[in-house]
Parts: structure tokens; sequence; C-alpha cells
């Protein structure tokens, strides 16, 4: 074997060594999740950019614990500016009925996203007093994660080193501001409504047009704004407007309508699962048709996260049947029916 040979051996399995011990203070588990030894890796490796956050991979609801009285969803980042870039914090194991993280990975420190959902658990006094991991509901090391410390570059020490906890939780309540929970929102559909007009052919002022009992169906479209107050409850003001509406008598005049709603409505829905959210919606509109009316609205959507902050949502509503007053009362309509189909944008 020649000198050149032996060498070409060595330098390979020189750098072979070299490799490994390089990527011996990060750990990955089976669905490539990584966890480093200490914090100031995990911290580093957050700022450097080359950090693979944390994603969990199982699905659990909110559970409340003793001395907690509701829940609510944000984001890491929402917790305060000291989360501005996440969070390294130990992994733990499963206790009281939640999982932690996977075996190899507690004990190490794991990078969290400063957008990754939590759950925030409040007392009675709406106070947080626990986070956990949104989409799993699994355990941080203590009450809260520990934020991620600043390195500074040129000496890659931590600015500020921290003792992290591992098994006490505290018990005061996690400083954050509750208003930053509260989600602002638009959305805009569009679809078809349905409405039936009936008429007595004797309406005041006008000569007799014949009995109406017609349905339209036009192209009509919904755009709005909400706020969601915490996972369940939210409302939304909307406008909703379309194509003239025409209706056809018995003796061949057509009606042109222009029909316009205005209203508001609460929310109440739950999340089916890190992308499906269904809910409910009941609320008054004023209904423009020549005059203004207001009715009840009741209606039922859903919607499908396609990013962190924007969904394709689905609406159906009905307007209650009213008395005739338009025209008289001598024209009424009813059967009110809107499907229509679009986008949802959340702003945290």
């Amino acid at each position: 074997m020649n000198i050149k040979r032996i060498l070409s051996i060595f330098t390979i399995l020189a750098a072979s060594f070299t490799t490994n011990i390089a990527k011996a203070d990060a750990t990955y588990d089976a669905h490539g999740n990584v966890g480093y030894d200490t914090a100031t890796e995990c911290d580093a490796a957050v700022q450097s950019g080359s950090a693979k956050f944390y994603q969990p991979f199982t699905h659990k609801k909110p559970l409340l614990r003793a001395g907690e009285k509701s829940v609510q969803t944000a984001t890491l980042k929402d917790l305060g500016s000291q989360y501005a870039k996440g969070a390294c914090d130990v992994g733990v194991g499963k206790r009281a009925g939640r999982d932690g993280v996977s075996t190899v990975l507690q004990g190490k420190f794991i990078p969290f996203s400063p957008d990754m959902p939590v759950n925030v658990y409040n007392d009675a006094s709406g106070n947080a007093v626990r986070v956990t991991m949104g989409q799993c509901d699994n355990w941080f090391s203590t009450s809260a994660p520990r934020p991620v410390t600043l390195v500074q570059q040129h000496t890659q020490q931590p600015i500020i080193n921290e003792t992290v906890a591992t098994t006490a939780e505290p018990t005061a309540p996690i400083p954050m501001a509750t208003a930053a929970l509260i989600t602002p929102y638009v959305f805009g559909t569009i679809g078809m409504h349905t409405e039936h007009m009936d008429a007595n052919g004797k309406q005041p002022g006008f000569y007799n047009r014949g009995i109406y009992n017609d349905s339209s169906r036009t192209v009509t479209g919904q755009v709005g704004a909400g706020l969601q107050f915490n996972p369940y409850v939210g409302g939304e003001v909307y406008f909703e407007g379309g194509k003239n509406k025409k209706y056809t008598s018995t003796t061949g005049t057509e009606q042109k309508v222009n029909r316009r709603v205005l209203g508001s409505r609460l929310i109440l829905g739950t999340n089916a699962d890190a992308k499906v959210r269904i809910f409910t919606k009941v609320g008054v509109a004023a209904v423009h048709q020549d005059d203004f009316h207001p009715q009840w609205v009741l209606g039922l959507g859903g919607s499908y996260k396609i990013t962190d902050k924007t969904a394709i949502r689905v609406d159906y509503d009905h307007n209650i049947k009213r008395s005739p007053h338009v025209y008289y009362d001598n024209m009424g309509f009813s059967k009110s029916h809107y499907f229509g189909f679009g986008l949802q944008h959340h702003f945290k």
C-alpha cells in the first residue's frame, strides 16, 4: 500500500470523525425533531437560523387542571417580547395524562418557534397560569417554556446565563397581555343567494301587476371582519350584496329588487383538529329591499387552514322568514339562503 493511499484513508477517517463530533451536540427523534445538549447550543442555533423548530405529531384537545377556569389559544410570541425568537426548553416526558416529547429528546434543549400555537390556561381571575403546546397539549418543562437567550456573535457566549428549572412549576401568573390573545381577522366569500317573493298583486300606488310567487337565485358575496375572543367565541360584522334579483308575476310583469345586507353576528365554534374549524352563527341584519328591515340570521360555517394565518372558508346563512311589510304589507320575502366559498385571513 503506497503512502498516498494511506494518507487518503486517514483523510476520510478524519473527516468522518470530525463530522460525527460536529453532530454530537444534536439529537434527532424519529419525526425529525432536534434537541441540543446545552441551552447555549440551542440558543445559538436559533439565532443563526440553523435550528429546526419542533413540530408536534399528535393531536389532543386542551384539558383543564385544578385551579384553571378557561383556556385560550395564542402563539408563543403572544406571551411577551421575551419570546420574540421563540424558546429553547428542556424536553420532558409524560405526566398527568399528557405527553412531553420523544424519549430521545427528554433532557435535551429543544427549539420552539415564536409562531408555534400554544394553549394558555387561566385562573378564575383571568391570569395565565400554564402554557402547553397547542396541537397536542404536551407539557413544557415548567408552566411556561424557557425563552431563547440572545447570543453574542463574536464570542458565542450567552448575554445572560440563566438556570433552567426542569421539575418545579411556578405558581405565579405568567406575565402576558390578555388582549394579545384576541385575534382579529377579515374574510370574503362569493356564492349564491336564493330568495322567494310573494305578493297579492294589490300594491298601493301601483297598477295591478299580478300575483307574485317566484324565486330568484343570484351571484352574491360577503365581506367582513371579526374578532376571535377565545377558542370558542368570536364576533363578526359583514356586508352582503350581489346582482339585482328579478321576479316575474302571473301577468308576466318583471320586478327588480336591489338586495343589500349589513349585519353582525356571534360566532360559536371549535377546532376539529389543527387545521379544521367548525362554527355556528346567530345574529341580526338590516336587509335592504327598497327599504331597510331588520331580521334574524342563523348560519353554519367551517374553515381549513392552508397557512398559519390564512384559511379556506365556507359559509351558509339563513335569514328567518319575516312577515310581509314591503310595499305596504302586500309583498314579502322568505326562504332566504346564502351559500359562499372564500378565504379568511388572521392578523396573528
